[in-house]
């Protein structure tokens, strides 16, 4: 993402970055709507994004006179708002710019299991990463304990680390557990507090 944002730069005009979750707030703003006139809006994983949404992204682009860049990957799953952007776009005959192999995934082994989800071969990509030791089935009364301990140690490894919860319930307790642990680590200080006024 850096060097397209640079490489938009380098061309005298700046980049708007939205996603599936932001673009809610910018078709809510005038003033970001605004701040758009002439510019590049991104719409990254914009596949995520319904049909709806998209459409009012691209008027929105039309009455600043912004260029629109969508990117994402075909094979995610489509939004619960209707429709399969990259699909219908696919169907209109447009030109587009195709990356591969997947940069995201260094690793040979996991560039195989992102290619056999994608290939809708779910059981070889779940064998793949169950042999890489990317899989762990963790107890439900242990699992937000053993998360956070497992992203603490990450952060301290210097590494990145991300944690995915299926319910706002087991987010909050991941959360939580996390936060016990970055504390003990020093990677956090004391709780902040916030104020309305």
């Amino acid at each position: 993402m850096q060097q397209v944002k640079d490489g938009i730069e380098q061309k005298g005009r700046q980049l708007i970055a939205l996603n599936a979750n932001t673009a809610a707030e910018f078709l809510g703003s005038t003033t970001l709507q605004e701040a758009a006139k002439g510019q590049v809006v991104w719409v990254d994983e914009a596949g995520m994004v319904g049909i709806p949404a998209l459409n009012d992204i691209i008027a929105a682009c039309q009455a600043q006179k912004a260029r629109l860049l969508l990117t994402g990957e075909t094979g995610h799953h489509s939004p619960i708002e209707r429709a399969d952007v990259f699909r219908l776009l696919g169907m209109a005959d447009l030109r587009y710019a195709e990356i591969r192999p997947y940069p995201r995934q260094k690793p040979p082994a996991l560039r195989q299991a992102v290619q056999a989800f994608q290939n809708d071969r779910a059981e070889i990509g779940l064998g793949i990463l169950s042999v890489q030791g990317a899989i762990h089935a963790e107890p439900d009364s242990d699992r937000p304990a053993i998360v956070g301990e497992r992203y603490a140690k990450s952060l301290l490894a210097g590494e990145s680390a991300i944690a995915f919860s299926p319910t706002p319930a087991e987010a909050e307790a991941v959360t939580t557990a996390t936060r016990a642990a970055l504390k003990r680590r020093g990677f956090l200080q004391a709780e902040r507090a916030v104020i309305c006024i």
